[in-house]
């Protein structure tokens, strides 16, 4: 028996692996078949499937929202960022512009605070006046 040359041997070990990984592959799906539920990976897709459809609406609902009302929703979805299942639904996100505290702290300077002011009033009776500036806008 002479040896192969090169092109030869890669040819039959190439013929060899083929019908390796065929024969493998059919004797793993014959014991897969006889063994497995695949109704399980139907019923997955199915939800995976309505999942998506549902993700898509809640989309054009938050989306909506932000442009009637101009508020931030975000949805806390399970398994996403660490949450798991007993996290809050949702979360209203960034409504109220950070350039308010700035205006808050400014008309505590120029305003000043008077010693003998009760200060619960004072920060009860901003919260209403910012809080009346934020839905008017």
């Amino acid at each position: 028996m002479g040896k192969l040359s090169r092109i030869e041997l890669d040819v039959v070990s190439n013929e060899v692996y083929s019908k390796v990984v065929n024969e493998v592959n059919d004797k793993c799906l014959k014991i897969v078949n006889e063994n497995v539920d695949f109704s399980l990976f139907k019923e997955l897709r199915e939800v995976e499937l309505k999942k998506e459809k549902l993700e898509n609406e809640l989309d054009k609902f938050v989306n909506n929202v932000k442009d009637e009302f101009n508020i931030r929703i975000n949805y806390n979805s399970v398994g996403r960022y660490g949450n798991n299942k007993n996290c809050e639904l949702f979360k209203i996100v960034g409504c109220v512009d950070y350039n308010v505290k700035r205006e808050i702290e400014k008309e505590l300077i120029l305003g000043g605070i008077d010693k003998g002011l009760d200060i619960k009033e004072l920060i009860n009776n901003m919260v209403k006046e910012f809080v009346s500036k934020e839905f008017k806008s």
